[in-house]
């Protein structure tokens, strides 16, 4: 009712809620031995600058120098970084589980002229998972194209053959030919994933998560050539594994030519073989879970549940005017679905809010389905 008497006064209305934003995308998490800087203590650095300045300038010796050197090369422009010691161990990754938001994570080996062990791939690999990471990753410094199948690239990795955790990594061969930075004339062999990471963020903030940074538009800036020469024909092969090659045409720089997550061996069928396609998943992941976290404390009825499908149909189709989505119409592209069908009664009584969220990828085209659970306080 409007006051009887004239004067100011004021009234509590419900406010409603922002709009979701896009998660940040194309920060690249690394683990390696530096010359200096903070020890087991995560430090965030946004150019290759800063990078030199706090761990010291590319030294072959050191291949985390030259991992972050590749990174801002091209086009990366946010690192986590830590810095451990020698050896290379499968707990020195424990501190990058409260580090800051990344959604790609490198672990370069020791030394250059070594591999990543497979049991710390694999702990690389279960920490990606827990922060919502693609795990880009090399392939055995020593393998040639008889040696790269899929069973032996998730061994690599610490997998058993066709586990469903290689969605979450993606393997790259071969290795790349690069100027010694300290010995003019002289050549070193180094791993590509730290490149490639860059070449994904950059790829990100011209278009989004759901590009793929492959193709003519993926090349090495500091590539003289490949540690092993690959064939068109190599290159399907490599496909066929789920393992991603590199292309070096006579005349032409060196590019990535292939775009699949592990789980992208023929024989798999997984619906995240793509890079992108996965991608894009954990990217719509990280943004509804960042911007619904208000939800905790309200009532898990009808009312929020109609408030979270508003809010979540809005972000997708952000997405889907983006371009990030198959389809001509928006429901073609998504669907979001946030009711007594997907949060049940003991969903509320255990403090759950359901939310289903499906997308047509640009490549596959099918409907993939995201389920996220979030917590709510009890109706």
């Amino acid at each position: 009712m409007p006051p009887e008497l004239p004067g100011i006064y004021v009234a509590d209305e419900p406010g409603a809620q922002p709009a979701i934003t896009a998660a940040a995308s194309g920060i690249t998490a690394f683990a390696g031995h530096a010359a200096r800087g903070p020890l087991r203590q995560p430090a965030v650095v946004r150019s290759a600058l800063e990078a030199e300045t706090l761990f010291g300038p590319p030294d072959p010796a050191r291949p985390l120098s030259l991992a972050l050197r590749d990174f801002f090369l091209h086009g990366g422009s946010q690192a986590v970084v830590l810095r451990v010691t020698r050896p290379t161990t499968a707990a020195r990754l424990a501190p990058l589980a409260a580090a800051p938001a990344f959604d790609l994570l490198c672990v370069p080996p020791d030394t250059l002229g070594a591999d990543t062990p497979p049991a710390v791939l694999r702990r690389a690999l279960e920490l990606a998972i827990a922060r919502g990471a693609l795990l880009l990753a090399d392939a055995p410094v020593a393998w040639t194209l008889g040696d790269a199948t899929s069973a032996a690239a998730h061994a690599a990795c610490g997998l058993p053959a066709g586990d469903a955790r290689g969605r979450d990594v993606a393997l790259f061969m071969p290795r790349v030919r690069q100027a010694h930075p300290l010995q003019p004339g002289q050549e070193v062999i180094a791993p590509v994933s730290p490149a490639v990471a860059g070449l994904t963020a950059a790829t990100d903030r011209s278009v989004g998560p759901w590009q793929a940074a492959a193709g003519t538009g993926a090349r090495l800036r500091n590539a003289l050539g490949l540690a092993q020469p690959l064939v068109s024909a190599a290159l399907g092969t490599l496909t066929q594994a789920g393992i991603n090659g590199l292309q070096a045409p006579a005349g032409q720089a060196t590019a990535v030519w292939g775009a699949r997550t592990l789980s992208g061996a023929a024989v798999l069928a997984d619906e995240y073989r793509y890079i992108p396609v996965r991608r894009l998943a954990l990217h719509i992941d990280a943004s509804l879970r960042q911007g619904l976290p208000w939800l905790v404390f309200e009532p898990n009825d009808e009312p929020l549940w109609a408030q979270v499908r508003r809010l979540a149909t809005g972000f997708m189709h952000t997405l889907f005017r983006a371009g990030a989505l198959q389809g001509t119409q928006a429901q073609e592209a998504y669907f979001v679905r946030c009711d007594a069908s997907t949060t049940t009664a003991a969903d509320q009584a255990a403090g759950r809010l359901i939310l289903l969220v499906g997308f047509a990828s640009l490549k596959p085209a099918e409907f993939i389905v995201r389920r996220i659970a979030l917590a709510a306080a009890a109706p």
